[in-house]
């Protein structure tokens, strides 16, 4: 049937939820089984690596060598880690050697020896037969001065590149077994509640971040997503002057791609696991007799899975916060194994490095932990069109930081055109009524591709406002202006509260991955919509 995440029962696996249908997409067929990413070989000799760790820290800023003011920033601790097996039959002396270079250099094809003149990381380890090695510590070493990486809007992104090679046997002569690279970047993330608004807060290197970002599904509902196109998707966030964005976990397809992106243009990521309150526990309807809160069926999957994830993104720069779920939390005992695999007890972080990554916080659910409510009220939205001088008004949302705020989002005449035939193209027509109200009247089709009202406050036609729509290219225009008004409003009205009463909002959404009409920045062809001009004109210098 479709709707929020349809009969819930894709929800006993451990998958994308989206594939159900919901508000904003229609069942995807065949739930997108099988095989969907690059399937590859690659050649090694004996001695293989896996899951290369990078980990940065300001002992200056935290307990460790003494600094006074911004003096932090002088010196960073970089530890290196790296899983390793031997794939021989017979026992093996490795020899692990690490050292980075700016990822400039990478691009000009610099890169040999130890790099930049910079530090150099080396152990020498014994496998047996079939032998693995997990987590290898590599030990730290200090790096003077490093350039900092910042948000869009804050300051530059410089990256650098971790060279990771295994030779087998020690000697001077010995080829290289296999190799791997980490991008990283050195910042200092800090997050905590503020007392005063009781919401979130995040901080990169001392700043504090006024998050204003979106909401994120995945490229396309089909998980065709190449490298080009998240990087066309993450840069008009950048464009827009978009800080965050949300990885919705009723998705829960991580593409490196994307957060490679994110990390050159500046855009923190908010990375969520798999949990929605719709299937996992909220919302039972009498179309849906279940939804459970302790599904999946399979938790020890589910955290293998999250596990891979953790290991696969922990180096990004651009990857500032761990969601255990949508507007839920996962049951009790994934709870707990994503915090033991975090390295946290609390919402705040921080705990060991023995943790898979304890650089970052954690929080259970996106509504709580200093976001909405913060202790799990349903406290996001609202989800449609509304006067724009509301969003200027200190009772519009009344809480901090809000994880979800939506709108209208029709797009252009063009995309139109291209998703429907020349008979399905008919724009809504209106029944006028003696006080001015309008009634708005739909075709199947569009409200197949989840068409939500441009009227607001008691049916009064934001449309209509500026003439009687004559076509679909004059209803199209029509719309355009409004999303324009909305989207700047939204983000004006949230400034305008800067630090006084809020510390952040999200979007909902900055794109559909399908041919939707609401809820949108841009659309499935990558078309800006008007909202992406007031989005771009709200967040101007």
């Amino acid at each position: 049937k479709g709707g929020q995440g349809g009969d819930h029962m894709i929800a006993k696996d451990v998958t994308s939820q989206f594939v159900e249908g919901w508000d904003w997409i229609a069942p995807v067929p065949d739930r997108n089984t099988g095989l969907w990413g690059e399937v590859g070989l690659q050649v090694s000799g004996a001695a293989v690596l896996e899951d290369p760790r990078v980990r940065v820290r300001f002992p200056g800023g935290e307990g460790g060598r003494a600094t006074t003011g911004d003096d932090w920033r002088t010196l960073a601790d970089v530890d290196v880690a790296v899983s390793c097996r031997n794939l021989s039959s017979a026992s093996v002396t490795i020899e692990l050697k690490a050292f980075f270079t700016p990822k400039q250099m990478e691009a000009d094809g610099i890169g040999n020896g130890n790099g930049n003149g910079g530090p150099v990381w080396s152990k020498i380890i014994e496998l047996g037969a079939n032998e693995s090695a997990e987590e290898v510590a590599l030990g730290s070493q200090a790096v003077a001065n490093p350039s900092l990486w910042y948000p869009v809007g804050y300051g530059p992104q410089p990256l650098y590149e971790m060279h990771i090679t295994a030779q087998v046997g020690s000697s001077a002569s010995a080829a290289v077994s296999h190799q791997v690279t980490a991008s990283f970047g050195f910042r200092k993330l800090e997050s905590a509640i503020e007392p005063g608004t009781k919401s979130r807060v995040f901080r990169v290197n001392g700043v504090p971040i006024f998050v204003r970002g979106a909401n994120y599904i995945v490229p396309d509902f089909l998980l065709r997503c190449s490298e080009r196109r998240c990087r066309q998707e993450v840069r008009y966030h950048a464009a827009m002057g978009l800080n965050m964005i949300r990885l919705w976990g009723g998705a829960g397809v991580p593409y490196e791609a994307f957060y490679n992106a994110c990390d050159e243009a500046g855009v923190l990521v908010w990375s969520e696991f798999w949990i929605t309150g719709d299937c996992d526990g909220r919302g039972a309807t009498k179309d849906s007799p279940e939804s459970n809160p302790n599904w999946p069926l399979d938790h020890s999957l589910f955290l293998r899975c999250a596990g891979d994830t953790i290991r696969k993104l922990r180096n990004h720069p651009s990857l500032v916060l761990w969601c255990g779920g949508n507007e839920q939390v996962p049951c009790r005992e994934i709870d707990d194994g994503l915090r033991a695999m975090l390295g946290c007890s609390s919402d705040n972080g921080a705990g060991s490095a023995k943790a898979l990554d304890d650089t970052r916080p954690y929080v259970s659910g996106s509504l709580w932990g200093g976001f909405g409510q913060g202790a799990g009220d349903w406290s996001d939205g609202p989800y449609g069109i509304q006067l724009e001088e509301a969003f200027f008004s200190p009772d519009f949302y009344p809480y901090g930081f809000n994880p979800e705020v939506g709108s209208v989002g029709v797009p252009c005449a063009e995309s139109m055109r291209s998703m429907f035939s020349p008979d399905e193209q008919a724009p809504p027509t209106y029944e006028r009524h003696a006080d001015g109200t309008a009634t708005e009247k739909v075709s199947s089709v569009w409200n197949y591709h989840k068409y939500i009202t441009y009227n607001v406050d008691g049916n009064f036609s934001s449309i209509l406002a500026y003439g009687e729509p004559k076509d679909l290219q004059s209803f199209c225009e029509q719309a355009q202006i409004v999303n324009y008004t909305q989207y700047r409003a939204l983000l004006e009205g949230w400034g305008s509260f800067m630090w006084e009463k809020y510390t952040g909002m999200l979007i909902w959404k900055s794109q559909n991955p399908w041919t939707a009409l609401r809820g949108q920045l841009y659309d499935w062809y990558l078309n800006p919509c008007g909202s992406y001009f007031g989005c771009k004109q709200g967040l101007r210098e």
